[in-house]
């Protein structure tokens, strides 16, 4: 199979731009021109799975990114965004089993810890919530959903005094 960035460097890094910029007709114009060249191209494929994801489409975006994994089983990106489709669909088993992966994967992967400590609250697993949200906060001290979540499962420990820290942190940060 043909290697994640086999295409020119810079439509890659195009697609990325078109996603983050919330530029979708250009993102998946492009992704697609890209995939007709090159069918097993992983990148424009994670790009459209991300916009089905977007779109709340998660279903469809499960269904491409499972496809995308036969392909590219380590690449910890697309685990983390198969763990957002399957939270998505109410699955926490499936979407904490992608999602670890993902971390297995790349352990330092901040943004996998904290949809894992997402997972791990809603289950209503504190500490290992605090856990993976911790790590997060080590590798991007500066995360904001990070913080809200240790602020959150914080509150859920009754360690009020942190809470309040935190929050007070972002309030600072973001006047």
């Amino acid at each position: 199979h043909r290697d994640l960035h086999s295409f020119p460097t810079r439509r890659s890094s195009d697609l990325d731009l078109y996603y983050d910029l919330d530029k979708r007709k250009e993102a998946q114009r492009l992704a697609n021109e890209v995939l007709t060249e090159d069918k097993d191209h992983g990148r424009a494929a994670l790009v459209l799975a991300k916009l089905l994801l977007k779109d709340g489409k998660a279903k469809a975006a499960l269904s491409r990114l499972n496809r995308l994994g036969e392909k590219l089983p380590k690449w910890g990106e697309l685990f983390y965004y198969k763990g957002i489709a399957l939270l998505n669909l109410g699955d926490l088993a499936g979407a904490q089993e992608n999602t670890a992966k993902a971390i297995r994967l790349d352990a330092g992967y901040a943004r996998a810890h904290t949809l894992l400590a997402r997972i791990y609250y809603q289950k209503k697993e504190w500490s290992a919530a605090r856990e993976e949200v911790l790590q997060a906060l080590r590798l991007t001290p500066d995360n904001v959903q990070a913080m809200l979540l240790f602020g959150k499962i914080s509150l859920k420990q009754e360690k009020t005094g942190e809470a309040l820290k935190v929050f007070k942190k972002i309030g600072r940060a973001h006047v």
